[in-house]
């Protein structure tokens, strides 16, 4: 009787102890899958804006090669009313956001997207001012290297930029002494940590003058 409790209480511990070890795997690999997917979303992140980016510069060139100035050029569409052109046509044929000009839905975009003739990207144009579309929410420290590794712009690590990267919106004038964006050297487009605006920033040069 006393030894077939002894084994009953080993069988006991050793029931206690599989099933320990069974949680620890569940709970590994429910880590590690909650970490490739947490992986995976800012993967597709990265991807979406860039494709972002690259769809409303197509928009913006293909208004300029219809005849559109740079200065008719408009954003003004929700969300994006804090951009009024007043030198805009009237039949928005020089919208980008609009079925009569560049075509683009603005409510499938971002919608923390800021459009600026404040900066100068160093060396990819002339000494004059570029027309940027910016993200400025939503963006964190991963997100923002993987749209540096995602467009293999140089930027190895993301750099910090202590400068005015943006001011007012772009109305259809472009700023006559513009923020030199240092970080922007020779690229343009990327993504840096920007001391001033407090936060991660996603930058694309729409216009290159």
């Amino acid at each position: 009787m006393n030894t077939e409790r002894g084994s009953a209480i080993i069988y006991v511990f050793i029931g206690v102890a599989l099933f320990g070890a069974l949680m620890f795997v569940f709970a590994r690999g429910g880590n590690q899958a909650t970490t490739g997917i947490t992986s995976q979303q800012k993967n597709i992140s990265a991807s979406g804006i860039i494709s972002e980016a690259q769809n409303i510069e197509n928009a913006v060139q293909t208004l300029l090669s219809n005849g559109c100035s740079e200065g008719e050029i408009s954003f003004d569409i929700p969300p994006y009313t804090a951009n009024p052109n007043a030198t805009a046509p009237a039949d928005k044929h020089c919208h980008v956001f609009h079925t009569s000009g560049g075509k683009l839905n603005a409510t499938s975009f971002n919608s923390g997207w800021i459009f600026s003739s404040n900066s100068l990207f160093p060396n990819v144009g002339t000494a004059i001012t570029e027309l940027g579309g910016y993200i400025t929410s939503g963006l964190d420290a991963d997100i923002c290297q993987k749209i540096n590794e995602t467009l293999k712009n140089g930027l190895a690590t993301v750099p910090t930029f202590t400068g005015t990267i943006y001011t007012a919106t772009f109305a259809g004038t472009f700023t006559a002494a513009p923020t030199s964006f240092t970080s922007a050297t020779n690229i343009t487009a990327g993504c840096v940590n920007s001391v001033t605006h407090s936060g991660y920033i996603f930058f694309k040069a729409l216009i290159v003058r």
